[in-house]
């Protein structure tokens, strides 16, 4: 499916989270194994404590402590996680290696762009930066602009909106127009302080201009609403027999925020 170089840039601005993600993950991340030892968890709340909810767990006897240092020692992530052109250097030079060995650039343009990504990570505004200095290169004839295309295409982050819209046109679900017509619909909707509601009345309007049927409206929902990322990982628990059904329950309940973060059709849009 054709897709212009636009779109595949663009999709910088129009990154799909998943709220439960950012809830839990980005709290962990941040401090690494240091929420599991007693910090707080400031996603989730001023006071709330990673580790403290699943301790109360235990108190009350839901689960054990062996239960207990099972399921964090699964769901809590590895320091490092990195994203868009802040990456690692390794996984930068990863993917520019890649195009070296297609042929798409030299050893030698490798270079000038991993030295000015490391001059544009030191910019607050890392993304821009980089952009800037790759047109230098191009101006400066050190890479060409089908070059430094080639270069953003391969370093920008993979818009998971995207993709799991392309799988429903791929399964037929929706076609190549519509799929567009959803997505220019999320990039107005991120503009929206109710970016959830927005999104939904957007497709209720496609549904009534008659650019998608309801039936499509019920799929594209389906496909964009996030999985909970805390139970993928304890299922793996329950299949083991580490933990049972119901105890899975109570851990999930306990991890989520009281606000309601894990509902269905609870997409949220970020830059």
């Amino acid at each position: 499916m054709a897709k212009t170089k636009f779109y595949k840039i663009a999709a910088l601005g129009i990154t799909l989270s998943m709220v439960i993600s950012s809830a839990v993950f980005a709290s962990t991340q941040s401090t690494g194994k240091a929420s599991h030892s007693g910090k707080n968890n400031s996603a989730y709340g001023k006071n709330f404590n990673f580790k403290s909810k699943l301790d109360n767990l235990v108190t009350a006897g839901t689960i054990t402590q062996a239960e207990e240092d099972a399921a964090i020692n699964l769901i809590t992530p590895t320091n490092g996680s990195q994203n868009g052109f802040q990456g690692g250097h390794n996984q930068i030079k990863t993917k520019l290696d890649s195009l070296v060995t297609a042929g798409t650039i030299t050893s030698a343009q490798e270079t000038a762009v991993l030295n000015l990504m490391t001059s544009a990570k030191g910019n607050g505004h890392n993304n821009t930066a980089l952009k800037t200095g790759l047109d230098g290169l191009v101006t400066a004839g050190t890479i060409t602009s089908d070059q430094e295309t080639s270069i953003l295409t391969a370093l920008t982050p993979v818009n998971p909106a995207s993709k799991k819209l392309d799988a429903l046109v791929t399964a037929g679900t929706i076609t190549s127009t519509q799929e567009t017509a959803v997505l220019n619909l999320m990039t107005s909707a991120k503009g929206n302080g109710h970016n959830n509601t927005a999104f939904k009345t957007g497709l209720d309007g496609l549904v009534t201009a008659g650019t998608i049927t309801s039936d499509q409206e019920t799929s594209i929902l389906t496909a964009l609403t996030p999985v909970n990322p805390i139970k993928t990982k304890l299922d793996t628990l329950v299949t083991a027999g580490t933990i049972t059904s119901s105890q899975e329950t109570a851990m999930i309940n306990a991890l989520t925020p009281a606000k309601g973060a894990y509902n269905n059709h609870n997409i949220h849009f970020h830059n």
